[in-house]
């Protein structure tokens, strides 16, 4: 049976990196419209792995796109905003983050519901870890692949994704 490093075509060091992003995204989790973090992370991931980004849609929202030739055009895309919950999980990695919301108050801030793996790995490393092997991957030998911000799609042009 395969492990999912083989499957996925990863190497240890490269399993490793996606592990230590993740604890990273979690420790530092920002409330919708503040994740500048996840976003200057996954914009230097993606502009290292050869696609040409454009970044700040919306916030902090980004593009990122990788010709490949003709052929089908494959859709990632990634939550990166955390919560208004403080972490109770006692983690090594848990998040002691507090930030101002859109009401002025104070709040712990915490990646509650897997937006960290969404950014991190195909597990939030998922984005930047599926952004680096896709490309070279037998899903996607031709076509291209793009990471819009959701909420850009769903708000301002109504989930039509522009070609």
């Amino acid at each position: 049976m395969s492990s999912g490093l083989e499957i996925l075509g990863l190497s240890q060091e490269e399993s490793k990196f996606f592990e230590s992003l993740y604890k990273e995204l979690h420790q530092n989790p920002g409330l919708s419209h503040q994740e500048s973090f996840a976003a200057d992370i996954a914009e230097k991931l993606l502009v290292e792995y050869g696609y040409s980004v454009t970044s700040k849609i919306a916030g902090y929202g980004m593009v990122g796109v990788i010709k490949k030739g003709p052929g089908k055009t494959i859709l990632l895309r990634a939550d990166m905003d955390g919560l208004p919950v403080g972490e109770l999980t006692g983690l090594p990695y848990a998040s002691q983050q507090r930030q101002i919301d859109s009401d002025g108050i104070e709040k712990p801030v915490m990646h509650a519901c897997g937006h960290d793996m969404h950014v991190g790995t195909c597990s939030h490393p998922a984005l930047v870890s599926c952004a680096k092997i896709l490309p070279d991957s037998m899903f996607a030998r031709s076509g291209q692949a793009f990471e819009p911000n959701r909420y850009f799609v769903e708000r301002d042009i109504g989930c039509a994704i522009p070609t």
